[in-house]
């Protein structure tokens, strides 16, 4: 399966038209290392994205929400034998939404250990020191 990387991207939504922020290019450099990181057996996890971004009309939303789209949800999710993660990315200077405020808490309180990360390489780092799913 071939997946788009950040320069494929940018060919596709140039700047006019689609925005490529700081935060989507953390995230794009971030999957372009977990997907290799996981192929070659160092990531024992299934792990996936939440898109909860973008704008929905109010019925669709109204459908989503009914079906248990949960706003404020982490841009990340990691599921291992005896254990998950939630991973959200922001931008240096991004602050996190009254849902995702929430949504931490409510991790918080199920002991789900919740990272606010700023840069693809903080979020590997965070990944490669977790040994219960970085292998070497």
């Amino acid at each position: 399966m071939k997946f788009l990387n950040l320069e494929i991207l940018r060919d596709i939504f140039p700047q006019k038209n689609t925005k490529i922020g700081p935060e989507d290019t953390e995230c794009v450099a971030f999957v372009e290392w977990l997907r290799k990181a996981t192929r070659s057996g160092n990531v024992r996890a299934v792990w996936f994205h939440i898109p909860n971004e973008g704008r929905r009309s109010w019925k669709q939303g109204t459908l989503q929400r009914a079906k248990g789209l949960c706003p404020g949800t982490s841009d990340y999710i990691f599921m291992w034998e005896g254990g998950n993660l939630a991973l959200e990315f922001k931008s240096p200077s991004g602050n996190q939404t009254k849902g995702q405020r929430e949504f931490e808490k409510w991790c918080a309180h199920e002991n789900i250990p919740y990272h606010l990360v700023r840069s693809s390489t903080q979020a590997q780092d965070l990944i490669m020191g977790n040994d219960q799913i970085w292998f070497d």
